[in-house]
């Protein structure tokens, strides 16, 4: 009896933890817990549409000095995000390699 009702149980467990997986963004996202407060989170959401507008940018079109100064609004909003509790930053694999060319880059 205990044994199907451990089966059970642990099959809804493996149920409900799949019900919530989400397909990988691509990216740099700002994730916001449960621990964050409601002026953080709005912050947040004001960052990351920040992000998503830097992200939009053709960065071949941009000049040296512009892409710096892009990389170092991005660094601001990382280290604005950093000190905000419960917000934390995601960086998709998609922008790891934009970072690389940059650095390359320049």
């Amino acid at each position: 009896m205990k044994g199907k009702f451990f089966l059970v149980a642990l099959m809804s467990v493996f149920s409900f933890a799949t019900a919530n997986a989400k397909p990988a963004e691509k990216g740099t996202r700002i994730i916001i817990t449960s621990k964050a407060s409601k002026e953080d989170a709005a912050r947040a959401m004001v960052l990351q549409k920040k992000i998503d507008s830097i992200e939009a940018l053709d960065f071949n079109s941009l000049t040296k000095a512009e892409k710096l100064q892009v990389k170092a609004e991005m660094d601001g909003i990382k280290k604005e995000a950093k000190k905000m509790e419960g917000v934390y930053i995601y960086l998709g694999g998609g922008v790891l390699l934009v970072i690389l060319l940059l650095l390359i880059l320049l």
